[in-house]
């Protein structure tokens, strides 16, 4: 028997009496166990401690040094990218907070502006052209804010000359009894360059009786009632002075029934003297309103 042969063999040996001491020690301690007093009461074993929450860590992979690329094929290499510290121009912490801020006062600004222009007409007509200024103030109008403009002023297109009331005596009735009569006239002129048709002035007759009685309105066509540009024609009525107390020419119309309408007109200061060798009486005139006669 060789030297290494001998000692595999001690030593196999001598686990075999180590295992052998071991059992006999564990038949020793089962056997050697008290046993429990019939007498004494049966005790419940003490619960097993609850088991700690599992707590899941996350894995971490493993960083290469600083300045250095993870080699080829690993992991990382393909879903970690590179650190750029110095590169990373993206807004944080107070650069974040000052992007914000200016955006927040560039809308404000906007807002802000925009009401000026739609409420404040002043502002309004000084930044938009006339056809957008009229488009936004549509907003305020319809919202009860601002009151429509005033209509434009019509263009004139006669110009209107009264004469002074020709007061003359001729005979009335069957009886050939005398009356007194008033001749009420006035020239119409047309300044436009246009041609006018179907003229007509419009007279209201105040009678004397009954006291407070409404006006009478009488329609008397021009002589010629087509006027070309810059021609003129004559209105004339005559009635009785002892059934009318005052007269007023109201305006010049053109047109007849539901297509009637006022032809603008400007009323000249001042009357006409009349020709022929009737007795006359001057009308008071008033500047801005149709003269009002008798």
């Amino acid at each position: 028997m060789t030297p290494a042969t001998s000692a595999a063999t001690t030593a196999v040996i001598t686990a075999a009496e180590t295992l052998a001491l071991s059992w006999e020690a564990r038949d020793a301690a089962v056997t050697d166990q008290p046993r429990p007093d019939a007498s004494a009461p049966a005790v419940a074993p003490p619960a097993p401690p609850l088991p700690l929450p599992v707590q899941q860590v996350p894995a971490v992979r493993p960083q290469p040094p600083a300045g250095t690329l993870p080699p080829a094929g690993s992991p990382s290499a393909s879903s970690v990218a590179p650190p750029r510290f110095l590169a990373d121009d993206r807004p944080t912490g107070i650069r974040r907070e000052a992007a914000w801020l200016g955006v927040s006062l560039v809308v404000y600004a906007v807002v802000l502006g925009g009401l000026v222009v739609v409420f404040f007409p002043t502002v309004r007509h000084w930044l938009l052209p006339p056809a957008w200024a009229e488009r936004v103030a549509a907003i305020p109008r319809a919202l009860g804010l601002e009151s429509p403009p005033p209509p434009p002023l019509p263009v004139k297109q006669v110009e209107v000359r009264q004469y002074a009331n020709a007061y003359s005596s001729a005979p009335k009735g069957a009886g050939g009894k005398v009356v007194r009569m008033v001749t009420i006239a006035g020239l119409v002129k047309n300044i436009t360059n246009e041609t006018l048709y179907e003229l007509r002035a419009e007279i209201e007759l105040y009678p004397r009786q009954p006291e407070g009685a409404p006006p009478e309105r009488r329609t008397i066509y021009l002589v010629p009632n087509r006027l070309e540009p810059q021609q003129e024609g004559r209105y004339t009525l005559t009635v009785a002075d002892a059934e009318y107390r005052q007269s007023s020419l109201k305006r010049i119309v053109t047109g007849d029934g539901k297509d009637m309408k006022e032809v603008p007109a400007v009323f000249i200061q001042g009357t006409l003297t009349p020709s022929g060798e009737a007795e006359t009486k001057p009308a008071t005139a008033t500047p801005t309103a149709p003269n009002r006669q008798r």
